[in-house]
């Protein structure tokens, strides 16, 4: 994002019908990076519970197609007020020993480094956001759009048509930095490729 607003940016390119979607993140899934930090139910417990976590819009869901199972997901309408909610996995339910995803919801959770109180939206189902050679862990969501470092984009038709117009909508709000963008199909594989040869194609 080059330090470019993302709402800015996100408005421009939807005025192209090529772009269905897009959304802020701080991660790719799958790419093998992450925050991570810990949370508490309360500030008698123990230990944290330490869990890898993405900064991500109201748009993320509907980007990369992950099931809500329960609950909730940040809105447009909630504006800064998503800063006091919080998403989590369903693996993330276990390890906070919540009964269900739905007894999830509506509970508080603590954030470490600066002991915000957090209130559970929603539970998603459990996806690769780690590397996919690794297990699936526990994680969360947080909307913190000072960790927003990248834009997701979802489109129709061909990827050249759709790189026009990520170019048109660049050039209104950035006109002199260059833009920096990637396929994400096209990067994972050949990151894949790289570290494990065929048994990517092979699997």
């Amino acid at each position: 994002l080059n330090n470019t607003a993302p709402a800015t940016l996100k408005t421009e390119l939807k005025k192209y019908s090529n772009i269905e979607n897009v959304s802020a993140v701080s991660h790719m899934p799958a790419a093998g990076t992450t925050y991570g930090d810990g949370f508490k139910k309360s500030l008698d417990d123990k230990d944290w519970t330490s869990l890898d976590y993405f900064a991500v819009d109201e748009d993320y869901l509907q980007n990369i197609d992950i099931e809500l199972v329960a609950g909730n997901f940040f809105s447009e309408e909630a504006g800064e007020s998503n800063k006091n909610f919080i998403v989590i996995n369903e693996m993330a339910v276990n390890d906070l020993h919540y009964d269900s995803p739905m007894d999830a919801l509506g509970k508080e959770l603590i954030y470490h480094p600066d002991s915000t109180r957090k209130q559970i939206i929603g539970v998603v189902k459990n996806y690769n956001h780690q590397l996919l050679v690794q297990k699936l862990g526990p994680m969360a969501l947080m909307y913190a759009p000072g960790q927003f470092k990248l834009l997701q984009v979802k489109y129709s038709g061909t990827y050249e048509n759709a790189i026009k117009s990520v170019e048109a909508s660049w050039a209104v709000v950035n006109p002199t930095m260059k833009l920096d963008y990637k396929d994400f199909a096209q990067e994972l594989h050949f990151f894949y490729d790289m570290i494990f040869g065929d048994v990517v194609d092979i699997l």
